[in-house]
């Protein structure tokens, strides 16, 4: 039997397999998961409550991202799941012990108000499941300081402090919110921003999220070295359109916007971002330390 820390790749990948077919079914009782403890958008439930009672098997699960950490006994993914008959996108963080299951997080992103992209979310994402060579991988506490220079950079409005390639994408709920210029799947209101056309660094530069109080909550519970993909959970605050902050608040009320993002990173440098996200009250806590 495997312990903590020495359950490998695959079985951890076969743990969110796992989860996805029994949440589908409304089964928790086909994972070994007794005593788990579960969130859903930072709700402590019990396993078996929130998305567990309202999903359906048809559309069937699709798991489009999938990362483990055999280091840290932790694999996440992405995945489009049925409820009531409808997509919606879940992110989903597991902790294994042994072979069973012992933390389960998920964030469900229902809002379709929102950033939110079926199509965009579907496609094919090579890069990502891209194995590195042995030159091609950054050192894991090096990978495990990328979402604090990421985080940290929006925060100072410094592009600088982020390292990213000039063409690489950023995917949020499906949606591509960098390199866009024609500002495909960005609602209406939102499209003559002059942006989307773009990059990571530069969009940062401008000062555009000068709106976000603070990042907070951050944790980075799984690197995946083989695939030199880190996934991270944090919060971003929105104090709403306050005049104090300066700039224009692209939100008009105040909010908290959860969010689990990946970064795909080869040689030290992001070359792609995925974020699946949704926004909540104002101070709302994430349900983990």
């Amino acid at each position: 039997m495997a312990t903590a820390g020495t359950t490998t790749r695959q079985e951890l990948i076969g743990h969110l397999d796992a989860y996805l077919a029994a949440l589908a079914a409304n089964d928790p009782g086909a994972i070994n998961a007794e005593g788990a403890r579960f969130t859903e958008n930072g709700q402590l439930l019990g396993l078996g409550r929130g998305l567990w009672g309202t999903a359906t098997l048809e559309p069937r699960p699709e798991r489009v991202v999938g990362v483990a950490d055999p280091v840290t006994g932790q694999a996440a993914c992405f995945a489009l799941v049925a409820e009531a008959g409808e997509p919606v996108m879940l992110a989903l963080r597991l902790r294994v012990e042994g072979d069973r299951i012992t933390e389960a997080e998920t964030l469900v992103a229902r809002d379709r108000a929102a950033i939110f992209s079926l199509d965009g979310f579907r496609r094919p994402r090579p890069l990502f499941d891209q194995p590195l060579t042995e030159d091609q991988r950054t050192p894991r506490e090096v990978l495990e300081r990328i979402p604090h220079l990421y985080l940290d950079g929006i925060l100072q409005a410094r592009g600088d402090l982020i390292p990213v390639a000039d063409d690489t994408i950023r995917m949020e709920n499906g949606v591509q919110t960098v390199l866009n210029p024609d500002a495909v799947g960005i609602r209406e209101e939102a499209r003559d921003r002059g942006t989307w056309h773009l990059g990571v660094a530069a969009q940062v530069d401008l000062g555009i999220f000068s709106d976000i109080e603070d990042a907070r909550d951050r944790r980075v519970p799984v690197i995946d070295e083989e695939l030199g993909v880190v996934f991270a959970w944090f919060v971003f605050d929105h104090a709403g359109p306050l005049t104090s902050r300066g700039g224009e608040s692209r939100f008009r009320t105040p909010n908290a916007m959860m969010i689990a993002e990946v970064w795909k990173v080869i040689e030290g440098q992001i070359r792609q971002i995925e974020a699946v996200l949704g926004v909540f009250p104002y101070g709302m806590r994430p349900g983990w330390d």
